[in-house]
């Protein structure tokens, strides 16, 4: 690692990382579920958020990007099932690192266990004036899926932010038992949000006043996000998040979730990916 540019070892919170610095942007990558905690394009705070409370390794940890996979919450698996899959709690590795002539840093990492015998899965990251995360899946025998790139983002106020690509589409509402429900006005956060938004194009922006910017999630090989913040009352049951810490993140994840999932033949891929960018905006 020592001997692979743009790439050192080092600590976020207490929690050990893979620190990345490239031309114009920063990053902090936990080896523990292959998970970017930190992203900090140039001119620009930090675009994710980590829990200050959260749990450390072998626990899962609150805040950055967690991955879903090979399911999302629970769906399509027993009950006593690990929440959100088994790739956020394994250890990973990385198995490539180059920079390219843009002067991004990308590297592709991929657990170092055999747990994943019905199939295998790697993610590459680009780290630069924008974070590209890929998601890929092999199958090894017929295989469904359903994954997500949990991203909690950073805000300046959960409660004053807008969401944009939202108008006119279904989602289902977990509060009322996932029942369907259409986003006819703009999105504005009022009591426990967690919903999936369903058929999605895969292009959606946070405006976000307190802090004057925009963030920009665009998508591919997706059709569904989840929008999630637990407000004040839900917060009360999460041991490792602070009493008021909703206010400071809202979660935006790209999925295969709901109506959408992912199923493949052996020998056959699919890829999800993701990509944050961010513009200064007036208040």
């Amino acid at each position: 690692m020592n001997n692979s540019p743009g790439l050192r070892i080092g600590e976020l919170q207490g929690i050990p990382v893979l620190l990345v610095e490239s031309r114009e942007g920063r990053a902090a990558i936990s080896l523990f579920g292959a998970q970017v905690l930190s992203f900090t394009p140039a001119g620009f705070d930090d675009l994710l958020w980590l829990s200050p409370t959260t749990t450390r390794p072998p626990k899962a940890i609150r805040g950055g990007v967690p991955i879903c996979w090979p399911w999302f919450a629970k769906q399509g698996v027993p009950p006593e099932s690990q929440q959100h899959g088994i790739a956020r709690t394994a250890p990973w590795t990385v198995t490539r690192s180059a920079i390219d002539a843009a002067g991004n840093v990308e590297i592709t990492l991929a657990p170092n266990d055999d747990a994943f015998a019905a199939a295998r899965v790697e993610q590459t990251i680009s780290v630069g004036r924008t974070l590209r995360q890929v998601l890929t899946t092999t199958a090894m025998r017929p295989y469904s899926l359903t994954q997500a790139f949990h991203t909690y983002f950073r805000v300046g106020d959960a409660e004053r932010i807008g969401i944009e690509g939202l108008d006119g589409l279904t989602y289902l509402d977990k509060p009322s038992n996932f029942s369907q429900q259409v986003q006819t006005e703009k999105f504005r956060l009022d009591g426990e949000c967690d919903r999936i938004y369903l058929d999605t194009q895969g292009d959606f922006a946070i405006h976000d006043p307190v802090l004057s910017r925009r963030i920009r999630i665009r998508a591919k090989g997706s059709r569904a996000l989840v929008v999630w913040n637990p407000n004040a009352e839900k917060i009360k049951t999460f041991t490792d998040i602070p009493p008021d810490g909703w206010r400071s993140y809202f979660c935006l994840e790209v999925a295969n979730a709901g109506t959408d999932v992912v199923t493949l033949a052996p020998g056959e891929s699919h890829r999800i990916e993701q990509v944050l960018s961010v513009e200064a905006i007036s208040g």
